[in-house]
């Protein structure tokens, strides 16, 4: 929703492209063992690129947007090779801070979904 409201185009695509792409996986995250660092860059470029041609259909077929294929394709590339990087960082970073919360929330319930 907050890219939505950044990208200064219309609102509900970027949100629909999200949307659409976490209702697929969370499907698929049962069924899929996602550890270590090959398998959360693989999974992580695939959700990128997935969400790309959901945005790439949904303006182009429900809005009549026009895009010159090759420079919307590379952005897509770049987009989720960008994801894969700043991916694992953040999963690295919010696996050192586990136990951090653990010992600060004790009492609470904090189980793997």
């Amino acid at each position: 929703f907050i890219q939505d409201c950044l990208s200064g185009s219309i609102l509900g695509i970027n949100t629909l492209s999200k949307g659409l792409v976490g209702i697929f996986f969370s499907a698929l995250k049962d069924k899929i063992i996602v550890e270590g660092i090959l398998a959360i860059s693989f999974f992580t470029f695939c959700t990128s690129l997935f969400d790309g041609m959901i945005y790439f259909i949904a303006m182009t077929s429900l809005l009549g947007a026009q895009f010159k294929a090759d420079f919307f394709f590379a952005q897509i590339l770049l987009f989720a090779v960008y994801n894969v990087v700043t991916g694992l960082f953040l999963f690295y970073i919010l696996d050192l801070s586990r136990p951090w919360v653990h010992r600060r929330f004790p009492n609470q319930v904090f189980q793997p979904i």
